[in-house]
């Protein structure tokens, strides 16, 4: 399989191992990391072309195709910082009534 990938268009030409494979679920498992409905709405947009048409994702692949793949971007996810009020739940009390006696 033949490919550019890069921040810019890609261009993907499909071999025989793709060949018969549905293009939404070529570009899933293409695009590692990009979320599913990203997936489905460049394909609803006809940001990705097949031969230079538009397709649905129902399309399945052929040998030699040639597949546009526009840049995607994603929002990379930051840590979340924990939050230090944590330490409340430590210092609440049991009522009494729910204490068992030894």
């Amino acid at each position: 399989m033949k490919e550019t990938i890069g921040t810019q268009v890609c261009f993907v030409t499909v071999d025989e191992d793709y060949s018969g494979q549905r293009i939404d679920n070529f570009l899933i498992t293409k695009l590692k990391g990009v979320p599913k409905s990203a997936v489905y709405r460049i394909l609803r947009k006809g940001e990705v072309r097949v031969n230079k048409k538009r397709v649905k994702p129902v399309y399945k692949l052929q040998s030699g195709d040639m597949i546009r793949i526009p840049p995607i971007k994603i929002a990379e996810r930051t840590e979340q910082p924990i939050p230090t009020n944590l330490d409340k739940v430590s210092k609440l009390e049991m009522p009494s009534y729910l204490k068992i006696s030894t």
